[in-house]
C-alpha cells in the first residue's frame, strides 16, 4: 500500500466523530481524525509557542526517520511508540501540528465511564486503594514485567541515536493486567535525534535532577536512564523513593539493583539502555506464560511470587475508541469513477453476449448435423451386419 505524503493539508482531515482530548505540554488538543486514505488517527494540534524556525524541517525528519527503518525496524517501533507519521500543515503553510497513530486496544482503560489511556501512573497505586476506588492494581511481578518492556524499547531507540527527552510515568503507556505485560511511548516528537529536537524543550516538572552535579543542559542517554530509574523505582516500590531501597532492591538481583542507583546519581558516563539488556529480559520474565512469578532476594533462578495478587475491577473489555470513528463517505469523484468502471464492465459483458449470439449455429445448420449423424449411423449399422454375414460364412 502506498504511503501518503508525509505534509498533509488541515482541511484534507475529516472529524471523525470522537470526542476530542485534552492536551497538555506542547499541544493544545488531540483530536481524531479521518485522512485521505480513510484510516484513523490522532490530530496533535500545537501551541504554537512550542514551535521553532526550523520546526516543520525538523519534524519531516522524524516522520522520514521512521520510513527508512527497515520493515522489521519499523515493525517493532510500530508496536511501541507513537511515532510521528504526518507533518499538518494549515491554509499558509505552516505547521499546525502532527499525525500520530493512535494506542492499541490493550493499552486503553474505562474511566468514569469514559475511555481513556491507561498510563504508567497506574503502577503506583496501593492494593487497598485501587480496591476502593475500583481501579487496577499491579503487583511486582507485572509492574517489573512492564517496566523491562519498555527498557527495551528504550534500548531500541538509544542504539539508533534517538534520545527521549521528556520522560515520565504520563508519556507511557501499559497494557492491562489481563493481557501481554507490554508498554508504548508517546510525545515521540519530543525526542532528539542525534542531539537535535523538533520543537522547544520540554520537561515535566520534578522529573529532573537539578539536585546532583552535572545534570547536562541538553538531555541524553544519560538522562533518559536516570528518568527510567526513577519511575522504576518509585513503580515497584509504590513509593515517591529516589533511590533502590531494600524494599525495592529485595525483588532484583544485586547487580541490576547497582545497575539502577548507577543510573539514579549519574555516575554511569556511557550509561545507555542497550548495556541494560540483561535487566530488560529478567523483568521481563517476572511474568510468563506459567503465571506469575518474580526474582525472591537475589535467586537467580525465578520462583513463584507469594505475595500480593493483581487486583482487576469488574469490567468488560475495553477498545479504543478509534473503533467508533464514523467512516469517511465515499466522495464524487470516487462514486463516479466506480460508475464509469461498472458501465465499462457492464458494457464489456453485453459485447461478449451479442459476440456469443452471432456465432450460434442457424437453423440449416442444426438440419445438416442431423442428417450427417443419421447417415453415420447406418453406415455403422451396415459395417456390422456385414461383419455378422462373413462370419457366420466362414463357420457354417
Amino acid at each position: 500500500m502506498v504511503e501518503l505524503d508525509i505534509e498533509i493539508r488541515e482541511r484534507d482531515l475529516l472529524d471523525a466523530g470522537i470526542a476530542e482530548m485534552d492536551g497538555g505540554g506542547q499541544s493544545s488538543a488531540i483530536a481524531w481524525k479521518l485522512l485521505p486514505d480513510s484510516s484513523v488517527a490522532l490530530y496533535k494540534r500545537y501551541d504554537h509557542s512550542s514551535l521553532m524556525a526550523d520546526s516543520r524541517e525538523r519534524l519531516n525528519d522524524w516522520a522520514r526517520w521512521r520510513r527508512e527503518l527497515s520493515v522489521a525496524d519499523r515493525a517493532y517501533l510500530d508496536g511501541r511508540a507513537a511515532w510521528v507519521r504526518h507533518v499538518v500543515l494549515d491554509a499558509d503553510a505552516n505547521v499546525a501540528g502532527v499525525i500520530v497513530p493512535a494506542a492499541p486496544d490493550a493499552f486503553w482503560m474505562s474511566k468514569l465511564g469514559t475511555t481513556v489511556p491507561r498510563d504508567m501512573g497506574e503502577l503506583l497505586a496501593q492494593r487497598d486503594r485501587a480496591r476502593r476506588h475500583d481501579k487496577e492494581f499491579f503487583n511486582v511481578p507485572h509492574t517489573m514485567a512492564r517496566l523491562g518492556h519498555f527498557l527495551e524499547t528504550l534500548a531500541f531507540l538509544h542504539q539508533r541515536g534517538v534520545v527521549v527527552g521528556d520522560l515520565h510515568r504520563g508519556n507511557i503507556l501499559i497494557s492491562g493486567f489481563d493481557t501481554t505485560p507490554a508498554t508504548y511511548l508517546l510525545d515521540c516528537d519530543a525526542t532528539l535525534i542525534d542531539g537535535e529536537r523538533a520543537l522547544k524543550h520540554a520537561e515535566r516538572e520534578g522529573s529532573r535532577a537539578d539536585h546532583l552535579a552535572g545534570w547536562p543542559d541538553r538531555l541524553d542517554r544519560r538522562t533518559d536512564m536516570y528518568k527510567f530509574g526513577l519511575v522504576a523505582v518509585q513503580s515497584i516500590g509504590k513509593t515517591s523513593s529516589l533511590a533502590v531501597d531494600d524494599t525495592v532492591g529485595i525483588h532484583m538481583l544485586r547487580h541490576h539493583r547497582d545497575m539502577l542507583n548507577r543510573f539514579l546519581r549519574l555516575e554511569a558516563v556511557d550509561a545507555s539502555a542497550a548495556h541494560a539488556s540483561s535487566m530488560a529480559a529478567a523483568w521481563k520474565a517476572c511474568v510468563g506464560v506459567r503465571g506469575e512469578r518474580g526474582y525472591r532476594g537475589n535467586a537467580v533462578i525465578p520462583v513463584r511470587w507469594d505475595g500480593e495478587s493483581c487486583y482487576v475491577p469488574a469490567t468488560g473489555p475495553v477498545r479504543s475508541p478509534a473503533h467508533q470513528a464514523v467512516r469517511r463517505p465515499a466522495t464524487t469523484s470516487t462514486t463516479r469513477t466506480r460508475s464509469t468502471a461498472s458501465s465499462s464492465v457492464s458494457s464489456g459483458r453485453r459485447t461478449q453476449t451479442v459476440s456469443r449470439t452471432a456465432q450460434a449455429p442457424s437453423g440449416d445448420s442444426e438440419r445438416f448435423e442431423a442428417i450427417l449423424g443419421a447417415v453415420i449411423l447406418l453406415v455403422g449399422f451396415g459395417i456390422v451386419v456385414a461383419l455378422i454375414v462373413v462370419a457366420w460364412h466362414w463357420l457354417f
